[in-house]
């Protein structure tokens, strides 16, 4: 089935267990019980799969995306993206972020939805095409694009791109890389 809105992903259920550490070399059942116990919990409520996080880094996507723009010497940036998005998730100190008005914020949260929902596909990507033609006078280095709809909507356009997902994986893959003390990421096989 292909997701078109919001209420078709899945439901996702965090059962964060108060157990004790296990710290230690030699952990016994009475200590593991209540993971057991967590994983019957799940069980319970008709989980498909069971993810469990140990004590691991976490790769920040902001900081990510902040080193990306700093190697790039990136100083002025057009942001699109939802609202909350633009405001919140990719302003950064020392880089000009220019965000369109909140009328074409909106325009371009509707044109996601209808995109999602497969309704004139291309019409929603010419929306956002012109919202980002429009600031071109502004001379933006480069266009961070907010959300991974945006991504696929300017994908065969001539506008220089930042694309947060792809620094992502690349940043996931840089630091398995390291950890399997691999010099390059071309040394990995995925």
């Amino acid at each position: 089935m292909k997701i078109q809105n919001n209420s078709q992903f899945p439901q996702i259920i965090i059962n964060s267990i108060p157990a004790p550490e296990l710290i230690d070399g030699a952990i016994n059942s009475m200590e593991l019980e209540p993971y057991f116990e967590g994983i019957r919990e799940l069980n319970k409520f008709g989980a498909e799969y069971i993810a469990m996080i140990c004590e691991v880094p976490i790769i920040d996507l902001r900081e990510a995306v902040q080193k990306e723009l700093t190697r790039k010497k990136i100083k002025t940036m057009l942001v699109i993206g939802t609202p909350n998005t633009v405001k919140t998730l990719y302003m950064f100190e020392g880089i000009h972020a220019i965000t369109p008005t909140e009328k074409e914020l909106h325009k371009i949260s509707r044109a996601i939805v209808l995109f999602n929902r497969g309704f004139q596909k291309e019409r929603q990507k010419n929306k956002i095409i012109k919202i980002c033609n429009k600031y071109h006078p502004q001379k933006p280095e480069t266009i961070l694009v907010g959300c991974t709809e945006l991504e696929l909507m300017l994908a065969d356009t001539k506008f220089q791109k930042i694309e947060p997902m792809k620094i992502l994986v690349n940043a996931i893959v840089e630091k398995l890389a390291k950890t399997r003390g691999l010099k390059t990421q071309k040394e990995m096989i995925i």
